[in-house]
């Protein structure tokens, strides 16, 4: 490898992460910024967002490759893919790749092309790989992306609205919203969500997860059906490319920090595929970026 650096990006629906790593894979300086997932923010706002934390990040270090991994690259916009290589190589200044954030997320967790990964971020999406068979499950974006936070922040939503209407069960979700968001009145709740759903909704996620460990009935009937629908999703996908064995499966994204969510998914994997290797990643999805960009220097 001729250059010293690459950089890793990882753009998803919540914030952008954006790494410079030696080529031995040592992060030396990361900047975090708003989404840059283009189903979200549109192409040029994207691009703005990778552009801007570039330069926080390159400084006048001389860049061997970079690997740009995306939320939904891979879907509606696969035919933006060179637009957006092309609108960053001059700040890069180097060999640029865009590829999805479900490969990245597998790369974090493997350096195996044998396997599957379960991403349940802001969006959920499903991945596979086996010797050259590919599959991909979910991934239809905070409308249908069941299992994500937004999708539970949609239903924690709904039973608030319910229990404030004193039209369905109460639920510990309400109390621990309230006072979260120092909200005093429904028509208060009703503006901040309305204001940008797009960032509220995923957040009462975390206040779902809050009141599922104090044993709310509601929250965790509603973390429970969101591990049953990733779980049909992750299957579905292993299915396609035909796994078996012992093989791993990688869980990435904040969904996974909830423990209820984590378990029902474990243990359901486990019970069909007794030899799966079932791994959290722990470590920031922009690793995988990196793991990328070495590759690309390397060719």
């Amino acid at each position: 490898m001729d250059q010293k650096y690459i950089i890793g990006v990882d753009g998803g629906g919540t914030k952008t992460t954006v790494a410079l790593a030696k080529t031995t894979g040592e992060v030396v300086k990361i900047a975090v910024g708003p989404a840059s997932n283009p189903r979200n923010v549109g192409l040029e706002e994207c691009v703005r967002v990778i552009k801007k934390l570039v330069e926080e990040v390159k400084g006048e270090e001389k860049i061997g490759a970079s690997f740009i991994a995306l939320a939904a690259v891979e879907e509606e916009y696969s035919d933006s893919k060179n637009y957006i290589a092309q609108s960053l190589k001059e700040v890069l200044q180097s060999k640029v790749e865009v590829g999805s954030d479900q490969l990245a997320a597998f790369r974090c967790g493997t350096k195996e092309n044998y396997g599957a990964v379960i991403i349940a971020g802001t969006g959920a999406v499903s991945h596979g790989w086996n010797e050259g068979k590919e599959a991909k499950n979910s991934g239809w974006g905070y409308l249908a992306d069941e299992g994500s936070a937004f999708y539970v922040g949609i239903e924690g939503f709904r039973s608030v609205s319910k229990h404030l209407d004193k039209r369905g069960k109460q639920t510990l979700i309400t109390d621990i919203l309230l006072k979260k968001w120092d909200i005093t009145s429904d028509n208060q709740l009703r503006k901040i969500v309305y204001s940008d759903f797009k960032k509220f909704i995923p957040q009462i996620s975390v206040f779902v997860d809050e009141a599922g460990k104090l044993g709310d009935k509601v929250a965790v009937n509603i973390l429970q059906n969101a591990g049953e629908e990733l779980v049909l999703s992750l299957k579905k996908t292993i299915t396609d490319v035909e796994l078996e064995g012992s093989f791993p499966v990688i869980l990435s994204g904040a969904m996974f920090r909830s423990k209820i969510v984590f378990n029902y998914i474990k243990n359901s994997v486990l019970s069909d595929y007794k030899e799966a290797q079932v791994m959290l990643n722990d470590k920031d999805p922009v690793n995988g970026s990196v793991a990328l960009a070495i590759e690309l220097c390397s060719e």
